[in-house]
């Protein structure tokens, strides 16, 4: 079996960083870049997949400038057997939709059963580049995976699919497939010694634009569908205060502030219903009837 993991360098959200007013981008200064987590799953995953095989390859590709390869000998250090970098000028602003073409071109030749994709980039997280994959290669998608195995039936993957409202979906999927791996789907393990080693001596195979048979104006920013006009800070959420009834004493209204409360205990403003929906009913359009609110009718 052969798996191919698109993984992707990412900026360390949790270190702190500065926008430059006037370029709407990132200070350069001082950023680090990381192995997408939900990219690092996906990686730990396959060769998890191999291992329980007994057999088989597991290749993992990036496309992203010179240093992205340092994402790529990481999972090297995972257990990935090889790597490639697709790495050219004409590359360069892409996004999801020229990313994934590009991918999917890369990937074509190698004949793979399964291609893993991070469900969500830590940057971005539009979640696309594994749906661009597959819809140029023809293939079928299960997103937001949780659990996988191989299917019943040869040539078949059993999946278990994250839902809303903590749901889970259970599907069988022919092969070859794309499958977006969910971050948390298992604990990454830490890379050994000798696999250390192992990887700093691999070779990494770089795929320029001729290599990838595509026109330059089908990737990077010529082939992008869309376009980054620039970065913003986080607009502060709105704080709801709370004014209490302007006839209390001075410090039990402060108390009622801090608490978020606007009357003392025991007499909040409004009444709380009780009993049948039909009583209920009833009550509520009095009410409005009392105040105005709705024409005048026989309750």
């Amino acid at each position: 079996m052969r798996i191919v993991v698109c993984a992707k360098h990412v900026l360390d959200t949790s270190i702190p960083f500065e926008i430059d007013e006037e370029s709407k981008g990132l200070v350069e200064d001082g950023l680090v870049y990381i192995l997408n987590p939900a990219d690092r799953c996906a990686v730990e995953e396959a060769v998890r997949l191999k291992e329980r095989q007994g057999s088989g390859e597991v290749i993992v590709m990036t496309l992203g400038p010179a240093p992205a390869q340092e994402v790529l000998r990481e999972c090297l250090t995972l257990g990935a057997d090889r790597a490639l970098h697709l790495l050219d000028r004409a590359f360069d602003d892409s996004d999801a939709y020229s990313t994934g073409f590009a991918l999917a071109h890369a990937i074509e030749p190698l004949e793979c059963d399964l291609i893993f994709c991070g469900s969500q980039s830590l940057d971005e997280g539009c979640s696309q580049v594994g749906a661009v994959i597959a819809e140029s290669l023809d293939l079928p998608q299960v997103s937001a995976v949780t659990q996988l195995e191989l299917g019943a039936t040869q040539g078949s993957v059993s999946l278990q699919r994250k839902l809303d409202r903590g749901g889970r979906e259970v599907i069988e999927c022919s092969l070859p497939a794309v499958l977006t791996i969910e971050a948390g789907i298992n604990e990454p393990r830490y890379p050994s010694l000798p696999m250390f080693m192992e990887a700093l001596h691999k070779e990494i195979q770089v795929v320029d634009l001729d290599a990838l048979g595509v026109r330059s104006q089908e990737v990077g920013r010529r082939g992008a569908l869309t376009k980054h006009i620039g970065l913003g800070p986080i607009r502060p959420r709105t704080k709801i205060t709370y004014t209490p009834e302007s006839d209390i004493d001075p410090i039990e209204a402060l108390r009622l502030m801090m608490s978020g409360q606007t009357a003392p205990s025991g007499q909040q403003s409004g009444d709380i219903l009780k009993g049948e929906p039909d009583y209920l009913a009833q009550q509520i359009i009095r009410f409005l009837q009392q105040n105005g609110m709705t024409p005048e009718a026989n309750v």
